[in-house]
């Protein structure tokens, strides 16, 4: 018998006619010694109520049907009982011929006489002619089908108890195609009992139907969304939690599930570009239990996922018709088709305020050092970023994709997606910002005055520390951005009496500041390029220009050019932090510095801060040298 496919349970028949020995027969159907009466075989494979068919609906050559079959007497109320060990039942092997020939008897019938029995098979071989009153062929008593099985070519786990017809049966660890044929266990029930008929043609028919002891399921895996077409070529399908044996006891057609579970692997039953279908079988009596994993599907592209019992699955309408108090039954094929899809990386973009370090002083520019941790200000809710990811920090380089923030949300160009369910990632991120949009990197990783660069790692996470690589999450991926340049504030001041200057047309220059760079994305640095210029500003203040973070040399000097060509000039670097001697050698990353300058007619007085990017206040003096 070929394996089930697509439905499942089939509907096989012995048919079992007997000849009567009382009217003349030729010797064709006798015993070869002209005494017994033979009985005549008919197989017949029916899906007259059954959940699914065989392949083709027909025996293969070499299955062996094997029969317990009895003599019994009427014991009255419907009961039969087995007649004496001297009438012993026979435990009987029908054999399918090689090449069956089949016969269409009805839309849902197919009948074969290609089969045969060791020895042949008598109506003599269970009844004694002799005058002890137990002859077969005397009113009230019976010849009876007490049970079936076919193995198929399987072998049980534990032997058949002929007078019980319990039988033990242990599936495999992995199905193949001839593992899902020599596991496909079938059986048949007691049946009607049949009396011998004493006229010819009419010699009375035994009938075997057999049907599936074994559930069996098929798992369709199609894919969704992020995948290629060949992406399953490696991917198999893991039944999870099954019953690894059961006792089976055909008269009755009890089974008794083993409490030992295995995961046994299905088989392979198509394979297509975007589809593959797997199928297995099952020993009944699993229960189904919604949010349990069913099986599992490994090694999608590397991706591996579980198929869990969803209250859909189990709806009344679906499995839930086909289930005995939440069990699996016999004969039943459960089928389902899963779609996976890659997990998309998407992203959370926070932005970080520029570090706050506020400051005042007199006679010098002298700063008080009181540091406010950063912290998320506002959520990037426009423009676009540049991602980057690696498997390894040191081989990040090319940007992954592009988020633009679109109809509320972000969408990545191309979308990204995890390779699998181990393997983690770092990402980095790079985007501009004109204090309302945030803008297309410039360059991708290149850091120009003027810009705003913004910088983002990975925020911290209960799973994982800020900068770290993490793993595949269905969550979102949070960034944080924090300013990847120095800012830069320079304001003029004077006083209300007769030493006041005009202000008017004043205008701020600072020489030899470096004009661009690169941010390194692994970590935020930024390389300075060969290039140095002069920012100016006419007329005064310099007010929040993007610079680059460099070092604050000698040669570098902030000049005041007053209208009637007064100049006034400071060298930057001679500054020192409020409290200490050590001189505010650098403009660090995400630091806003700003410089108030007050200027009389004999001195000029400077506010040094070095503050957030939101408005701080601060006051002091300092004596400038004279240009």
């Amino acid at each position: 018998m070929k394996p089930t496919q697509k439905y499942i349970a089939i509907a096989a028949m012995a048919v079992l006619a007997a000849a009567c020995a009382s009217e003349p027969r030729t010797d064709t159907t006798l015993s070869p010694d002209g005494t017994r009466t033979p009985i005549d075989i008919v197989a017949s494979m029916s899906e007259t109520g059954n959940l699914s068919r065989a392949e083709g609906k027909t025996f293969e050559g070499g299955d062996q049907l094997l029969t317990y079959l009895r003599h019994v007497v009427d014991a009255g109320a419907g009961n039969y009982n087995s007649i004496s060990a001297d009438q012993a039942p026979r435990l009987v092997t029908i054999k399918v011929n090689t090449n069956p020939t089949m016969t269409e008897v009805d839309a849902d019938t197919r009948k074969t006489t290609s089969l045969s029995v060791d020895g042949g098979l008598y109506w003599d071989d269970f009844s004694d002619s002799s005058s002890d009153g137990t002859d077969l062929r005397t009113p009230n008593h019976y010849l009876q089908s007490y049970y079936g099985y076919c193995y198929n070519g399987g072998t049980p786990s534990t032997s058949l108890d002929n007078a019980t017809g319990v039988l033990g049966w242990t599936l495999p660890t992995e199905f193949t195609a001839d593992a899902m044929k020599q596991n496909d266990l079938l059986w048949s029930p007691t049946q009607t009992v049949i009396s011998y008929k004493h006229e010819q043609g009419a010699r009375g028919t035994l009938l075997v139907p057999y049907s599936h002891a074994m559930s069996k399921f098929t798992i369709v895996v199609e894919l969704g969304e992020g995948f290629a077409n060949g992406d399953l070529a490696s991917t198999s399908v893991a039944m999870q939690n099954m019953p690894e044996s059961g006792t089976f006891t055909a008269p009755t057609g009890v089974i008794e599930p083993s409490v030992a579970t295995k995961n046994p692997k299905m088989h392979v039953l198509s394979t297509e570009a975007r589809k593959k279908s797997f199928t297995a079988l099952a020993i009944p009596g699993r229960l189904l239990t919604q949010g349990k994993i069913l099986a599992k599907v490994n090694d999608v592209a590397g991706n591996n996922y579980n198929i869990p019992l969803s209250a859909a699955i189990l709806a009344a309408d679906k499995w839930g018709a086909q289930l005995t108090d939440g069990k699996i039954k016999p004969g039943v094929h459960y089928q389902l088709t899963v779609t996976v899809n890659k997990q998309k990386i998407d992203i959370i973009a926070q932005i970080t305020d520029w570090t706050i370090v506020k400051g005042e002083g007199e006679g010098e520019i002298k700063f008080n050092a009181d540091v406010t941790s950063s912290g998320v200000v506002n959520t990037i809710t426009g423009g676009s970023i540049d991602i980057f990811r690696a498997e390894e920090l040191a081989s990040m380089s090319a940007k992954t994709t592009t988020a633009t923030y679109t109809a509320g949300s972000w969408v990545n160009s191309p979308e990204i997606y995890w390779a699998n369910g181990t393997q983690s990632y770092y990402f980095r991120a790079l985007t501009e910002y004109d204090g309302s949009t945030y803008l297309t990197v410039n360059g991708s990783n290149a850091a120009t005055r003027g810009h705003d660069l913004l910088w983002g790692t990975t925020a911290a996470h209960l799973t994982f520390a800020e900068g770290a690589a993490i793993n595949p999450r269905t969550g979102d991926v949070p960034l944080t951005f924090s300013h990847a340049l120095s800012k830069l504030t320079v304001k003029l001041a004077t006083t209300n009496d007769a030493s006041a200057v005009n202000l008017t047309g004043a205008r701020i220059t600072i020489n030899d500041l470096y004009e661009s760079g690169t941010v390194d994305v692994t970590d935020g640095t930024v390389t300075l390029g060969g290039n140095k210029s002069a920012i100016s500003e006419a007329p005064a203040p310099i007010s929040g220009q993007i610079v680059m973070p460099q070092t604050i040399t000698d040669d570098i000097r902030l000049r005041v050019t007053l209208a009637d060509n007064t100049t006034y000039s400071l060298q930057l670097n001679r500054c020192v932090v409020s409290g200490s001697s050590t001189p505010i050698g650098a403009w660090e990353q995400g630091t806003h510095y700003e410089y108030t300058i007050r200027l009389t007619k004999e001195s000029i007085q400077v506010i040094a801060l070095v503050k957030n990017w939101d408005e701080v206040t601060g006051s002091g003096d300092a004596t400038l040298d004279w240009d």
